[in-house]
This record gives structure tokens, sequence and C-alpha cells, in this order.
């Protein structure tokens, strides 16, 4: 999700993107769906996903400074197998 010509993202991706940031329902299981692994938040802009991270137990906080939180799931989820 870190792109910032805004012209060659598909709006889906767009939309769930803002989602995320909101963290509406099902934000946990996109960022799974995506295998993410960390997060890197604006204190301000994402606050909503920052505050349902700091409140879940699949996140911890790695760093804080007056701007950003990253944040690093606690179990990694599964890799997809190749065949």
């Amino acid at each position: 999700f870190v792109d910032q010509r805004m012209e060659l993202i598909p709006s889906e991706v767009w939309s769930k993107y803002f989602n995320l940031t909101q963290a509406s329902e099902g934000w946990q299981e996109e960022l799974e769906t995506q295998k993410v692994t960390h997060l890197i938040l604006h204190v301000e802009d994402q606050w909503p996903l920052m505050q349902a991270a700091l409140e879940s137990p699949e996140w911890r906080l790695k760093g804080l400074d007056e701007a950003h939180a990253v944040f690093e799931r606690r179990r990694a989820p599964e890799a997809t197998q190749l065949r």
C-alpha cells in the first residue's frame, strides 16, 4: 500500500487501503490475506488503525515517535506454499 503514484493504483486497492486505515470490520483478516507482517502508521492520519493494533493481541508496538508508530505481527502469517 505504499506508492505515491495515485493514478496508477486501481480504485479497489484504494478502497482496501482506506478501509484498513479506518480499521473497518475485517481489517485483521485483510492484513492476514495480504501477508502483512509490519505496519508503519501515521499517528494522526491513521489513528483508528493504530488504536486497533494497540488493542489487538496480534500486534505489538515496536517503535514510536511524534509522527509514526511501527507495529510487528506477533506471529507471521502462514507462507504460501508453491507447488
